[in-house]
């Protein structure tokens, strides 16, 4: 049965998506995929690309709800949600704080290591101390550690780093994104992600990748990457994975659907990596199928987010 469509049942519906990051790719298809759901649950439902000028033309003719579809700066760091909130257009997933300080991986990981969840020991560079790195006839790399921009998603510029002939195209490879760069003790184990609906587990995954590591090429195209839901976790670990997720969430403040990403370890200790505002909602993404194997189809789950778009209104100091 398809969830009721709530307050939104005569509303002007716009998707934003696609957008001018290094994950407009993922966009596209998390958009369309959306706009398909909710068009086909009834819905007058518009595909906004949120680039400069696409988001002038909302502002000029804003909707009654919008849904955002958005990966990587601007639409998971809180901009899209501080023009949306000055429009007073209700919007589906987290608010201007949780997103902003979700989106540095840095700040979000300083919240959780002072609220006592284990995340992996970093180092935050920025870019001026990266290229002068990368002029150093040799470097002393902390081996094994990941390299990834600190401010995007999608696994872009990420790289796992084990051999010292790798340092350099990793630091090289993060700055062809924006922002500082992280540099992150490698936590081996088993990777597993947890979906939530308003701070409420939906279900834990464990990701197999059929390479070394869960990269760009292993989440959007390579069919060999297997993804197991609910993951076989005996009940004492699986609530201290879902218990981590729940504080994690809170500690930085976010709402609607969310997804939390850890590493377990051998002693079945779960090192947080990333919290994402917005995951994914491609043919793939792991959110989508934590809600089917909780009964949920994608149309139903599309209109539980729709549902729950809100606007801040200082609610989160209140």
């Amino acid at each position: 049965m398809t969830e009721q469509k709530g307050p939104w049942t005569d509303a002007r519906v716009a998707v934003l998506y696609g957008g001018e990051s290094e994950e407009r790719e993922i966009s596209l298809m998390t958009g369309r995929a959306m706009h398909e759901a909710l068009f086909g649950l009834g819905y007058e439902v518009d595909l906004v690309d949120a680039t400069s000028h696409g988001l002038l033309e909302l502002a000029k003719n804003p909707p009654d709800v919008a849904v955002i579809a958005l990966h990587g700066n601007l639409g998971e760091n809180g901009a899209v949600q501080g023009l949306l909130e000055c429009l007073q257009v209700p919007y589906t997933g987290s608010g201007v704080h949780g997103c902003a300080v979700t989106m540095n991986k840095a700040t979000a990981k300083a919240l959780w290591k002072a609220a006592g969840i284990d995340t992996p020991a970093w180092q935050l560079l920025d870019r001026a101390t990266v290229r002068e790195m990368l002029t150093r006839d040799s470097l002393e790399a902390p081996l094994p550690c990941v390299i990834k921009p600190a401010l995007s998603g999608s696994s872009v510029g990420i790289t796992l780093v084990k051999t010292s002939d790798q340092f350099y195209p990793a630091l090289e490879a993060a700055l062809d994104c924006a922002g500082p760069v992280l540099m992150e003790s490698l936590v081996e184990g088993r990777e597993l992600t947890v979906a939530l609906m308003d701070g409420d587990p939906m279900g834990v995954i464990e990701i197999k990748p059929d390479r070394a590591f869960y990269d760009f090429e292993a989440k959007y195209r390579d069919a060999g990457t297997s993804y197991i839901c609910p993951a076989p976790l005996a009940r004492k670990v699986h609530n201290r994975v879902v218990n981590a997720a729940t504080a994690a969430n809170q500690v930085v403040g976010c709402r609607g659907v969310t997804r939390v990403d850890f590493m377990l370890d051998a002693q079945d200790v779960p090192w947080i990596l990333e919290l994402n505002t917005m995951p994914g909602m491609t043919p793939t993404s792991l959110v989508p199928k934590a809600a089917e194997a909780a009964g949920i189809d994608f149309p139903r789950f599309i209109q539980m987010m729709l549902n729950r778009a809100t606007v801040d209104n200082d609610s989160l100091y209140a």
